[in-house]
């Protein structure tokens, strides 16, 4: 039997953690945000389901619950069984600032009833924790003079004007640490200097709210990237081949493909040819159930579970905690969803950044090749450099990421002034780059017990 339910996985998870100590119910219901009974009535049913010669649930009166293991082969059957890892993650939304970006997704991309029991359900946290979520999420976009309101009908939705949203949506969702990257990354002068990365992404999104179509952030991401490239890359002569699944011209994607790359047309004076508009409209049907002619072979669900299952097998959680990176996971999977279509239709998509990816990121490249090589869902096919280097780059972007949660605050300080003191700062932000953020710059008398 495998845990598909992620509250079950996180108890389990959290067990094998502190599996040489008894965990009470409390404890764990802290861990998840939930009640005390749903951790009982979830451990009992473990507990019935499972069937694991040499694995015991242990519960006892006033300590709690133990996973006993009669031996090591035990054990790792256990692990594979359950699919967890032997270094401890918490899985990617049960964080703080992946529940919110989470949370606005729903609210401003799915345009589908949010209701608030359901939500706290799908996240596996209690109602505090999200109404705690709730605050912040509210003092978010009183900025941009929206608030969140709520009908017995139509659950939680944003209310506001809809240029308004659609500033925060750029603030917030296209601000991110994918485009950071790319424009700290990537040589100024690679895009097309006629239209910014932020631009190509406005007008995508106006086209998509004013057509009430579906499309989460991590869709934009990868749609907004293939755009810009594909500007360099029909300027460079390369275009890709036609899709061997046709799409209707009625189909609303088609048509809001077809307003996108006009507009696009109309700003940068670059033509594209049918095949990019049947490759955008592939993109924006990404969000929604694929049609009939674009049916991948393998889900979602079953492409999180191979790539977590490399990410552990590779002991690349052990170094950058991939698995537990909700932004990374989610624009991932949506490339890798559009790249199957891609490879079982044949097309060659060449790209324009690939030989600086490799020049300049070669640690990152060749790790993206082995992911690749070793997931289930491509091991058996040959997967181009071109295509490595687009996957590369959200690879990339979760490691500034990580960088960038991760960087120290320092205050520098030097007894010759404050002069020397900003030299210091100039040679540090050198030195380290963004893997520090000087605070402030002081000179040596001006220290006290506040700074």
């Amino acid at each position: 039997m495998i845990v598909s339910n992620s509250k079950e996985k996180s108890i389990l998870q959290f067990l094998l953690k502190h599996k040489e100590r008894f965990v009470t119910s409390k404890e764990l219901a802290e861990h998840i945000s939930c009640s005390d009974r749903t951790v009982r009535n979830t451990l009992k049913l473990i507990d019935q389901t499972m069937n694991i010669q040499g694995v015991k649930l242990i519960s006892k009166q006033g300590q709690g619950f133990q996973l006993f293991f009669e031996n090591q082969e035990a054990y790792q059957e256990f692990r594979l069984t359950y699919e967890l890892s032997e270094v401890y993650s918490t899985t990617s939304i049960s964080k703080g600032d992946d529940r919110l970006a989470f949370i606005l997704n729903k609210l401003l991309f799915e345009q589908v009833p949010v209701l608030f029991d359901d939500l706290a359900d799908e996240l596996y946290v209690s109602r505090s924790t999200l109404s705690h979520d709730f605050k912040k999420i509210r003092r978010m976009l009183s900025e941009y003079d929206l608030s969140i309101e709520s009908r017995a009908n139509k659950g939680v939705y944003v209310s506001g004007e809809e240029r308004d949203k659609r500033c925060f949506i750029m603030d917030y969702f296209l601000g991110n640490q994918f485009f950071k990257t790319l424009h700290y990354h990537v040589q100024s002068n690679f895009f097309d200097q006629t239209l910014s990365l932020e631009e190509i992404a406005r007008i995508v999104l106006e086209e998509c709210q004013d057509a009430k179509l579906k499309l989460s952030d991590f869709v934009l991401q990868n749609l907004v990237v293939h755009i810009a490239l594909a500007m360099v890359r029909i300027k460079s002569g390369f275009e890709i081949k036609n899709l061997s699944c046709q799409m209707s011209n009625n189909d609303t994607e088609r048509k809001v493909a077809k307003k996108i790359l006009a507009r696009i047309s109309e700003v940068s004076n670059q033509e594209f040819p049918v095949q990019e508009v049947d490759y955008i409209t592939l993109h924006l049907l990404a969000k929604s159930q694929l049609s009939q002619e674009t049916q991948t072979k393998i889900s979602k669900e079953e492409m999180k579970r191979s790539l977590v299952q490399t990410f552990q097998a590779l002991g690349l959680d052990d170094i950058y905690h991939f698995s537990s990176d909700f932004q990374l996971f989610e624009g991932l999977i949506t490339h890798l969803m559009t790249l199957q279509i891609r490879l079982d239709s044949r097309i060659t998509l060449n790209n324009p950044l690939v030989d600086e990816v490799k020049k300049n990121y070669s640690d990152i490249f060749f790790m993206t090749k082995e992911i690749l090589e070793n997931m289930e869902t491509f091991s058996q096919v040959s997967i181009s450099d071109d295509e490595i280097a687009y996957v590369s780059l959200h690879f990339l972007a979760a490691i500034e990421r990580r960088k960038e949660n991760d960087k120290f605050s320092v205050l520098a300080i030097c007894a010759s002034g404050f002069g020397a003191a900003q030299m210091l700062r100039n040679r540090l932000e050198t030195e380290f780059g963004n893997r520090l953020e000087v605070v402030d710059v002081i000179g040596y008398y001006e220290l006290n017990q506040e700074k």
